[in-house]
């Protein structure tokens, strides 16, 4: 009986799919488990992970890519800088990256490649039909999407990502130079895509959305850097049509059409942008933000520096559209900040539009950047820093009674409200952090051989090793010296600690006079917060110098040659 059971539970087991995963190794020579990336997913499972060396993968196999709807990762060794999916399409010969129309969910993962090179009327890299995977830390550059042939009545879609009825994730990615006539680096149609964290730059809209469009879809945009992007139409940055919209926390800059709306162009939608900053946008009307129709609400955001040729470099709304917008600065737009005629209900309330607006709570006063943004004399705009200075009249002048959503955070990271109301722009004002700071040496001695002067810091436990900007100079006043290195010293176990080194001679160049100075040193965080500390130090006098007597005789001697 024993000997009959065996064989059975050995053919149970072999008919039953393994619990775990496999790792599949593949390599652009084809030299790997598989000859290519898609050889390798026809032999996969569910849960297997494929993982690309590093190179360039072109030909049949390593293009037109088909998940056929597993739910596998398909990832580079060591990111998207050496991993390369080349898809040489052409009009005689087009071929995209990827295509996902299986069904495939966000366990369908595509992480840390380059696609490029891709050329399909629709999604020039991937093209997601009825399905919801998940795309993370990949690059797209230079991919394009065009109809071949006579144009038919439609038009091409998604210079790199097309998506219709998919409710995809897109984390991490870069879109450079990709080109569609609607939505020159992503489109989707019927969808409701969830897009964080990505860059779109340079890309190109023929007609609608240099960098995204959206038609009957829900897109939700949140802290992507959408700069230089341009259309030749309408939505140099974003442009929807029947959409509902939510925008937040990003940074739209630089964005360019012929005809309508440099930065966002909501045509019948509903539209949510809050915490954004919208600069440096130009085009002929709505340098910033335009809205026909539908219903939008623009909250916590900087307007600033956006250009028309003809009307409303801010904010223009038309054809029955109902804007409300409330706790935003609307600053230095040209030729003028808001354009709202008659057909459009526009409010305003608890902002700063410069040369004012009717509204409750409404300021006009220079909001006081710590840098603000301009154009230069070649046309080109120059990208400013808009968090608040101290003296800001836009600090706590928002609606008192702003409820910020649960962790609704301002541009920067930080919760949204930091005072007794929220503040105007889509930057909050943190008061600088004060911190324990020990300056060696304690004495100055400019005859001495130091070649530093340094200053150990500890920081309030809330402030963790990563918080640290490094890389910008921390400042000592009043010699207002800047520092040679920053260092973390310690944090692993308590407090972070910092090794900051300033130049002793740059010191002693300033701080002439002896006695007790307080010295103040002044460094940032990455979110742009700043802490400070102070202590003294004590200026030694120099010595007299003493002239040897025998010298001295000598110089007092007159000189019986010629005048030199």
């Amino acid at each position: 009986m024993p000997k009959l059971i065996i064989p059975a539970l050995i053919l149970l087991l072999a008919a039953t799919p393994l619990a775990y995963s496999r790792t599949i190794n593949v390599r652009p020579d084809g030299t790997g488990d598989y000859p290519t990336i898609q050889a390798a997913i026809d032999a996969s499972v569910n849960g297997d992970e494929i993982i690309c060396a590093d190179g360039t993968y072109t030909g049949a196999g390593n293009r037109d890519i088909d998940f056929l709807g597993k739910a596998i990762t398909v990832r580079s060794k060591s990111g998207p800088e050496n991993c390369i999916i080349d898809c040489n399409g052409t009009e005689d010969d087009p071929h995209r990256g990827f295509y996902f129309h299986n069904g495939e969910n966000s366990n369908s993962r595509l992480d840390g490649i380059t696609i490029t090179n891709g050329y399909s009327p629709t999604g020039g890299a991937i093209l997601c039909l009825d399905s919801s995977p998940t795309i993370t830390k990949c690059m797209f550059k230079g991919n394009l999407a065009h109809y071949i042939g006579p144009p038919p009545e439609a038009e091409s879609k998604g210079g790199a990502i097309y998506a219709q009825d998919s409710n995809l994730l897109i984390l991490d990615c870069v879109f450079t130079a990709n080109w569609a006539e609607r939505g020159g680096a992503f489109s989707c149609n019927t969808a409701s895509p969830t897009i964080v964290n990505c860059t779109f730059k340079d890309n190109s809209g023929v007609r609608w959305g240099g960098a995204i469009y959206s038609r009957h879809g829900n897109p939700t945009i949140t802290n992507c850097t959408i700069v230089r992007n341009s259309a030749r139409d309408s939505g140099g940055a974003i442009a929807a049509h029947g959409s509902e919209l939510t925008i937040t926390n990003c940074i739209v800059a630089s964005n360019s059409t012929a005809a309508n709306a440099g930065g966002f162009y909501i045509v019948h939608s509903s539209a949510i942008v809050s915490n954004c900053t919208v600069s440096g946008n130009q085009t002929r009307l709505g340098g910033g933000i335009y809205c026909f129709g539908g219903t939008s609400t623009i909250a916590n955001c900087t307007i600033v520096g956006n250009k028309a040729e003809k009307a409303a470099g801010g904010i223009r709304c038309r054809y029955y559209a109902d804007v409300t917008t409330t706790n935003c600065i609307i600053w230095d737009n040209s030729p003028d900040q808001i354009f709202a005629p008659p057909d459009c209900n526009l409010l305003v309330t608890y902002s700063n539009p410069q040369s004012g607006w009717s509204g409750e709570g409404n300021i006009d006063a220079d909001p006081c950047f710590v840098e603000p943004g301009y154009w230069d004399v070649n046309g080109v705009w120059v990208e400013g820093d808009y968090r608040l200075l101290p003296t800001s009249p836009c600090i706590d002048a928002g609606d008192p009674n702003y409820n910020p959503e649960p962790n609704e955070t301002d541009l920067d990271g930080h919760p949204r409200v930091s005072g007794h109301a929220v503040d105007m722009g889509a930057h909050e004002f943190w008061p600088p952090i004060e911190a324990y700071m020990k300056l060696t040496t304690r004495i100055l001695n400019c005859a001495g051989r130091a070649k530093f002067v340094k200053a150990h810091i500890t920081l309030p436990e809330k402030i963790f090793a990563e918080d640290i900007d490094v890389n910008t100079p921390a400042v000592a006043e009043p010699p207002g010296v800047e520092s040679e290195y920053i260092k973390i010293v310690g944090g692993d176990t308590g407090p972070v600690k910092l090794e900051i080194a300033f130049d002793r001679q740059a010191f002693c160049e300033t701080l002439t006079e002896p006695g007790q100075v307080e010295i103040t040193i002044t460094g940032f965080l990455t979110t742009g917060q700043y802490f400070y500390a102070t202590d003294a130090i004590r200026i030694k006098p120099k010595r007299r110098q003493i002239i040897p007597k025998l010298l001295k005789s000598e110089l007092n001697k007159p000189h019986r040659g010629k005048s030199l």
